[in-house]
């Protein structure tokens, strides 16, 4: 599965790219630094996965998934409680907090995957 990953915090970015390396099916196609360039990635792109913080620059992660025509699988981190609510609102599959760990990482890919599954048989059913 191809991913951009979008924070605009610079450590956390290079972390969660480099958790990803452990996880054979995810390849890391671009990095966004704040919601505007997280459209753009995600147009130009199209990934599979975007891995999109709510706080950002320019666009939040719920304005970036809104503006977004290609509709990636999302997984929306962030480090405040107070956005845990509103996401329940969204499209996003997933959810981690920061620091975001493998364990994290490992839960949300599953169920990416169970989703993908289940896609596959509606697909295939006449």
């Amino acid at each position: 599965m191809r991913a951009v990953l979008a924070d605009d915090d610079e450590p956390a970015l290079q972390q969660l790219q480099r958790q990803l390396q452990a996880f054979e099916e995810v390849s890391v196609v671009g990095l966004a630094r704040d919601g505007a360039e997280a459209v753009e990635q995600v147009e130009l792109l199209r990934p599979d996965l975007l891995f999109l913080d709510i706080e950002m620059p320019k666009l939040t992660g719920f304005e970036v998934m809104q503006r977004l025509r290609h509709k990636p699988l999302v997984v929306m981190i962030t480090a405040h409680d107070r956005y845990w609510q509103m996401l329940a609102e969204t499209d996003a599959l997933s959810c981690m907090a920061k620091p975001v760990d493998a364990a994290q990482i490992s839960r949300a890919l599953e169920r990416i995957r169970n989703v993908v599954r289940v896609a596959g048989r509606i697909a295939q059913e006449p």
